[in-house]
């Protein structure tokens, strides 16, 4: 035998094994981390060449099997030394590929080792995501996708996808949370492709929980990208408006209906999606068409609207929100300006109709002090109301025992009267104004009595 032929069978793959497997059990815990990290260095170099010499499959999977092992080792160690991330990470990705190259290479091996070094491979996978999830957000990210990369297992693939995918959306809520939307938005954009290859990767799977946390996932990012769309169109809308008020001399009605587009925006992003945050933009809405615009329909329309979804949001309440003082004090401002319109349209028409039912209203008013000072009770006021004042529906009278009836009928009899003399219920073309009038302060005595009815008898 040649010396060159004797001098590569003395150093052939399993003299390398060997040689690295003395170093890898000098390893021992009970020396001090950096000296085991050095032996565990040593004891690869040695794997590299007994990878390189090998020869067959089983060899080569013997070899990288024991590359993975050592790697992983160096790894951990490397953690505990506190060694740069990318180095730490350098030794978890290479020893998640070497063990899984071995399992693939180790067809001629039994199953038990099969199996062994794929569990061996899971658990260094594990504890290499595990390290990933503690570092900040983009070597986490990039991290993983690496790790996603080297395995070929399409379950794992798909399962790590979909936790790149929680991490961004959960950066992304986080972003939101503090306001910086744009931030959330350039996340949330991100968060598809990791979804699309959890999807490929997951598709024929099993496993309910991974069907159910992706469904659930994506109707999240769906939820959340909406919410911050219409944060970003609120902000937009806010700072247009901020320089309609503020800085501009002269109203630009085109820029104002730009203000309206973005609340409108805004509003349909999150339209049973975030009812507080549509709340807000209807309030906002509102407040351009009132102060700047002067549509009071259009303003009173999203303000009760607005209204109508923090009654919906109940019991959290908003009184220290500028938003909601802003909506209540114009709803109030407006009901304010109706009850003076009303009293105003009232009072035209009592002096319209005064010296006709002159003779009426003084009975009324005569009335209406009686049963004030309890002079007179409501069934004598039911009687008279009846006879001075038929009604054309003969069907609409009182009851022939009126005198003797018990009290919870009489509330019930005062009730029915009020319907019966309400002023919807006079045809003005047939019976006048002036009917419909009376009738008008009719129902008010009725409406007074009903309300001291339900609070104690007075008969």
């Amino acid at each position: 035998m040649s010396d060159k032929a004797s001098k590569k069978s003395r150093f052939d793959s399993t003299y390398w094994r060997k040689e690295g497997n003395k170093h890898y059990g000098n390893a021992s815990e009970d020396i001090t981390p950096p000296i085991r990290r050095e032996k565990l260095l040593t004891a690869l170099k040695c794997y590299y060449s007994a990878e390189k010499e090998a020869t067959d499959s089983d060899e080569m999977a013997s070899a990288r099997k024991n590359i993975g092992m050592a790697s992983w080792r160096v790894a951990t160690l490397s953690v505990t030394l506190n060694e740069k991330e990318a180095l730490c990470l350098f030794y978890y990705k290479q020893a998640v590929s070497f063990l899984e190259k071995a399992h693939l290479d180790g067809t001629e091996k039994s199953v038990e080792w099969r199996f062994l070094v794929t569990g061996h491979m899971e658990d260094c996978l594990e504890e290499a995501k595990d390290y990933s999830y503690d570092l900040e957000f983009i070597p986490k990210i990039q991290a993983l996708e690496d790790l996603a990369g080297i395995i070929s297992s399409r379950e794992m693939k798909a399962e790590i996808y979909l936790r790149i995918a929680n991490i961004m959306f959960h950066k992304s809520v986080v972003k939101l949370t503090d306001g910086a939307f744009r931030d959330s938005l350039a996340i949330l954009g991100d968060c598809y492709r990791p979804v699309q290859e959890a999807k490929k990767f997951g598709t024929g799977t099993s496993d309910a929980k991974f069907n159910t946390d992706l469904r659930v996932l994506e109707a999240d990012i769906h939820m959340h990208q909406c919410i911050s769309e219409s944060c970003q169109a609120q902000y937009t809308g806010d700072e247009l408006f901020r320089h309609i008020t503020l800085d501009e001399e002269e109203v630009n009605i085109d820029m104002v209906w730009e203000v309206v587009d973005w609340y409108k925006k805004s509003i349909l992003q999150t339209r049973e999606i975030d009812l507080e945050r549509e709340a807000i933009a209807l309030s906002k809405l509102g407040n351009v068409y009132d102060r700047v615009l002067k549509l009071k329909s259009y303003a009173k329309r999203n303000y009760m609207r607005c209204m109508e979804l923090v009654n919906t949001l109940h019991p959290r309440t908003f009184y220290g929100q500028v938003w909601f003082r802003d909506c209540t004090r114009a709803l109030e401002r407006y009901q304010q300006e109706v009850a003076e319109q009303d009293k105003i349209e009232y009072q035209k028409r009592k002096e319209k109709f005064h010296d006709v039912l002159k003779a009426e209203l003084t009975e009324l008013e005569e009335w209406k002090k009686q049963l004030d000072c309890r002079g007179k009770g409501v069934r004598a006021f039911l009687k008279f109301l009846y006879q001075r004042f038929p009604l054309k529906d003969a069907r609409k009278k009182l009851p022939e025992d009126i005198d003797t009836v018990e009290y919870s009928r009489i509330k019930k009899i005062a009730q029915k009267a009020i319907l019966h003399y309400h002023p919807d219920k006079v045809d003005v073309e047939t019976d006048g104004e002036k009917v419909k009038f009376l009738h008008e302060e009719i129902t008010k005595i009725l409406n007074g009595e009903y309300d001291n009815l339900k609070m104690g008898p007075v008969d």
